[in-house]
Formats: structure tokens, sequence, C-alpha cells
């Protein structure tokens, strides 16, 4: 019987999710099985008893994003080796990494391994580049290594729990209110692609396209599946974000691991 890769991850516009699978790459001879906590109706009750898990969330403001966390909430594993991973916009993890390592303790797995991917950031366009098109090739190798890593680890009965960065307590999560992408009424064509990719069940559809302030995360995974480009950022709080974003996080970042 093969051994089982259990892949637990939140992922509105994917980059998450390409970061596991390439670290997935690295368990040749495991049986994979997915566990989307993407969807706003995604609260799977799993208890893992064997195999290795990997666990990925994207950060929002240093932070692990909330609704994952909440999402979690009836996965528990007994003693499992897992590996914490958080995907990042080039600007900084802070606090989410010894977050994440700490939420799977609580739940009952061993987090054997942890690292800190760089993914395109949700704000990321053309005319603001931050960590535009990332994963990209060299980060698909550096996630296939760590793949590798971790099964080494896990083969050898090792498990060792890493020191990570970050601080205890938390920082405080500082997001902002009430901002929601906006839509351009004349590119709009009410295709409803946006709705299926909301990770809050979020977008209205109705004569025009319009989104709820109080469920709207800002991850862009509209904006990102619009075929008409429909989606654009007009809040002044954000656009000022992203110009300091684009000023101050436009140097490679790379991937960071502990093991």
């Amino acid at each position: 019987m093969k051994k089982k890769l259990h892949i637990i991850y939140f992922s509105p516009t994917g980059t998450t999710l390409k970061i596991l699978l390439s670290i997935s790459k690295g368990f040749p001879d495991y049986e994979i099985i997915m566990h989307d906590l993407t969807r706003p109706e995604a609260r799977p009750e799993v208890h893992i008893t064997d195999g290795v898990v990997l666990f990925g969330v994207p950060v929002y403001a240093g932070r692990v994003q909330v609704n994952a966390v909440e999402r979690m909430k009836n996965i528990t594993g007994a003693d499992v080796p897992a590996a914490a991973v958080v995907v990042y916009g080039n600007r900084a993890f802070e606090d989410a990494l010894v977050e994440l390592k700490s939420i799977l303790k609580n739940k009952g797995f061993i987090p054997v391994a942890a690292g800190a991917f760089i993914g395109e950031h949700s704000y990321a366009d053309a005319g603001h580049p931050v960590a535009l098109g990332r994963p990209d090739a060299e980060d698909d190798t550096h996630a296939l290594d760590f793949g590798r890593s971790i099964a080494s680890k896990v083969k050898k009965g090792d498990m060792n729990i890493p020191d990570v960065p970050g601080n205890v307590p938390y920082k405080e999560l500082a997001l902002p209110k009430g901002a929601t992408p906006k839509t351009d009424d004349e590119k709009c064509i009410i295709c409803g692609a946006c709705k299926k990719a909301c990770p809050t069940g979020a977008m209205i559809i109705a004569e025009k396209v319009t989104s709820n302030p109080d469920l709207c995360i800002m991850c862009m995974a509209c904006a990102k599946v619009c075929p008409r480009k429909a989606r654009y950022i007009d809040t002044p709080q954000i656009n000022e974000r992203i110009e300091m974003l684009v000023q101050n996080c436009h140097a490679r970042r790379e991937p960071q691991f502990f093991l």
C-alpha cells in the first residue's frame, strides 16, 4: 500500500497550490490526497492517522489568513509529520510561519519542516509587478528540493521540530476594512467567473457585479480570473499600499526552509 501525502491548502488565486504541488514532486512514491479549504463551503472534517501532510496558506499582513484558520477547525492529526508552508508577496512573512507551526502542533501534527515561499502579490499586475509571475521555474526547483528533504527526513524517522522566525505573541492583524475591488461596467459581461473564484462568497451578480464588503478579503481572485479585466482596485488606502510595495519590495526574495 502506498504511503499517503495529504495536501491541505487555502489558495484563492492558485499560487499556494502551485507551490505545494511542486513540493509534492519530492514524494514520488506517495499517493496524493487533496483537501481544498478555498471554497466558501469548505469545512472538511478530517482526522489524519498516517502519511505526511503539507499545509499551505497565504500570508496576509504578516499572519496566516484568517479564513484559512477557521476552515482548518475540524482537521486533526494523530502525531503525523507535517510541513508548514506559507506564501507571501515578496514583502515579509513576519509571524505567519510560527503561527502556522503552532496551529499544526495544537491539532496533533508534528511540524517537522517549514517553508516560506514567494508568490505573485495579490495586488500585482503589469503596472505594479510585485513578484509578478512567481512562483517561477527557479521557485519550482527550490520547492522540489524542499519536498525531497522532507521525504528524506521522514524516512529516517527524524521527528525533530525546527525553530522558525517569528514573534509570540503575534503581531496585531491590521487589514483594510470595507475595501473591495471595483467593476468596470463597460468591460464586464456578467459571466460569473468572479463568483466561482471568490473564496468567501462575496460576489453579488445582478444587473451589475458588486462585492459584499463584509465578506471580501481583497484576495483579488476575481480580478485574476476575469476574462475582460473588469475588476480593479480604486481605494486610496490600497493604492497607497500598492505604491509602497512597488517602491520597497521589488528586489527578488528567495524561499526559506527550516528542517
